[in-house]
């Protein structure tokens, strides 16, 4: 079976979008948004949502953006055939959209999941566990330095 269209998503702090094309991920989240305490807020959060598909036509997309049994976004993607803003010979069928939560309530421990509507069947294109740290912070102790000897 061939895959045509997937998509994936990263969580982050920030998203600056470059004169240049390029895209900057500020405070990217690996596998866990972990917060001292529930309920917590983070000021801003975003997910960075990138979609891309082999089919040569236009496609629209649903979104919904889960956490835990809440239905927290949701609406459609347009992924397009389009012509590369920096190179004319090259053509892309990828899109990306810049979803930003501000601030981000954070009212239980449990996954955030983007998902997406693929040929009828909503599909995982990223998650990321959301959890209280459980840890104490582990008091440091000053190692002494040796102490050095003068020479005269």
């Amino acid at each position: 079976m061939t895959v045509k269209t997937f998509g994936y998503a990263q969580f982050c702090d920030d998203i600056r979008e470059e004169k240049n094309g390029k895209i900057t991920l500020v405070g990217v989240y690996h596998n866990d948004i972990i917060v001292p305490e529930i309920p917590a807020f983070l000021p801003k959060f975003y997910i960075m949502v990138n979609i891309v598909s082999a089919e040569r036509e236009k496609q629209i997309l649903p979104l919904k953006i889960e956490y835990g049994d809440d239905i927290i976004a949701d609406g459609d993607v347009v992924v397009e055939f389009q012509k590369n803003k920096f190179h004319e010979n090259i053509e892309t069928n990828e899109t990306h959209i810049s979803l930003i939560f501000s601030p981000f309530p954070i009212t239980k421990e449990d996954f955030l999941k983007v998902k997406i509507k693929i040929e009828n069947e909503w599909t995982i294109a990223g998650q990321i566990f959301v959890q209280k740290n459980s840890e104490k912070p582990k008091k440091i102790k000053k190692k002494s330095s040796p102490k050095k000897k003068h020479v005269n």
